[in-house]
């Protein structure tokens, strides 16, 4: 497999461009699995709120073939909601 360092827009628009098209519409069959999670806080507040980092390994199938790493900051507040932000490393292929 050749590595692929694309934003989430980019790998949509690959894996559209791939789709099938049916009475104007695109079709695309994708899926994906999160194989591991692997989260630890590093700041928490007496709030309950915490801010945590998490790395997930997830494997993909369908018009997206291969594995990714997924890189989470995330902001949790008091109630248990999180904000987050991420970057994904995608290595596989698109059919």
């Amino acid at each position: 497999m050749k590595a692929l360092i694309l934003t989430l827009s980019s790998i949509l628009a690959l894996a559209f461009d791939g789709a099938v098209e049916t009475h104007g519409k695109i079709k695309m069959k994708n899926s994906f699995e999160i194989q591991s999670w692997d989260e630890s806080p590093y700041l928490e507040f007496d709030s309950g709120a915490k801010y945590s980092r998490a790395t997930l390994k997830k494997k993909y199938t369908g018009v997206l073939t291969g594995d990714a790493t997924l890189e989470y900051l995330m902001a949790y507040n008091e109630s248990g909601a999180a904000h987050f932000t991420g970057i994904e490393h995608f290595d596989g292929k698109v059919d």
